[in-house]
């Protein structure tokens, strides 16, 4: 990175991704130049699916298409990624020898081919329960990742995660606005996710005890059979499309369900900054490149029974 007037710049655009979710490519793309890498992908998990796919411009086709085959089932790239539990960046050194890299299928059948080799990620954890991955990759022949590269990309990556908590808190509140909309209109309203949970439902919805039965888990049934019947279908759409992307991205392991990730925000906790163990501590110190930079984003906390107006916040997004 040139100045620290560059990097000003794509902090500033980190945080503007939040509201316009269309900006994340441009952003991928400027992190990647940033550390004089090709190309940078964030992929968005919520729940048990990966529903979000953000690359650079450069690779967006190449990656679509390795979204579509079988080689997440095979690759252990992200398996290792989180096994590492690693608050920072990682780089392929850190995570394979240089011929299991070599011959992991992620590398293999789909980097090589792409010109792309040497490369470096992180997973950011989202207080909501949602994660991303964000992929960095380097072109076939340049060098790997050094200590001082990865210091610098730890630096963005409190942005980055800040940014996502923000994106995912900011969606469930155009969900809750839309909801609340339709109580003004008369007319009862839910947001429900992929497995058919209440996330949010309107003060209408909820006194319309003649028209709804609440179920346990925070679900609901509609008295009227055919309209009942349309909801279940939908609900079950949903489910196979979640199902169908559970195939193509195998779920996170076990081990993480339930568990607080080391770079999750506790409830009421100062915002942590992250650095790699034996770093420079930039945001103490400071460095040459690196802009000192706050930005007023809290943690996302847990969403409470009530919503405003009345209506009811049930579940989370991950539930």
């Amino acid at each position: 990175m040139s100045s620290a007037a560059d990097e000003a710049d794509i902090i500033d655009r980190i945080y503007e991704a939040a509201a316009f979710g269309d900006l994340w490519p441009t952003v991928m793309e400027e992190v990647s130049e940033a550390v004089d890498a090709h190309a940078a992908c964030m992929l968005v998990r919520t729940a048990d699916a990966w529903t979000g796919l953000a690359p650079s411009p450069s690779i967006d086709e190449a990656v679509r298409a390795y979204a579509e085959t079988d080689i997440p089932l095979r690759t252990s790239t992200t398996a290792r990624l989180i096994g590492a539990n690693r608050p920072g960046f990682v780089t392929d050194e850190d995570l394979f020898s240089p011929e299991e890299y070599q011959a992991d299928p992620y590398i293999a059948e789909w980097a090589m081919p792409q010109g792309l080799y040497h490369g470096a990620a992180s997973a950011i954890h989202v207080p909501t329960g949602d994660f991303a991955v964000v992929q960095i990759h380097r072109r076939l022949g340049a060098p790997p990742f050094d200590p001082d590269t990865v210091a610098l990309l730890d630096a963005l990556r409190p942005h980055l995660a800040r940014s996502a908590a923000l994106a995912a808190r900011w969606r469930l509140e155009r969900l809750r606005v839309a909801v609340e909309a339709m109580d003004l209109l008369g007319l009862p309203a839910a947001v429900l996710n992929a497995s058919g949970r209440v996330l949010l439902a309107n003060s209408l919805l909820e006194n319309r005890k003649d028209l709804v039965t609440w179920r346990p888990g925070d679900r609901l049934a509609l008295h009227q059979k055919a309209g009942n019947d349309l909801l279940q279908q939908a609900v079950s759409e949903l489910a196979d499309a979640s199902a169908a992307a559970r195939h193509r991205h195998p779920p996170v392991p076990e081990r993480w369900a339930g568990r607080r990730p080391p770079d999750t925000p506790a409830r009421g906790c100062p915002r942590p900054v992250w650095r790699r163990p034996g770093a420079p501590d930039h945001h103490r110190a400071g460095r040459a490149g690196l802009a000192k930079r706050r930005h007023p984003s809290g943690p996302v906390r847990p969403h409470g029974r009530r919503g405003a107006g009345g209506g009811r916040r049930i579940g989370r997004p991950n539930d």
